[in-house]
């Protein structure tokens, strides 16, 4: 376990977007 969520999606435009997420926060981890 890294400690935070990975999550990939991509955008209407087409652009492909990763955030990384800390579970405990629930705030972007940079």
């Amino acid at each position: 376990d890294r400690g935070y969520y990975e999550i990939e999606y991509v955008t209407k435009a087409g652009a492909k977007v990763e955030v990384k997420v800390d579970p405990k926060t629930g705030e972007n981890v940079r």
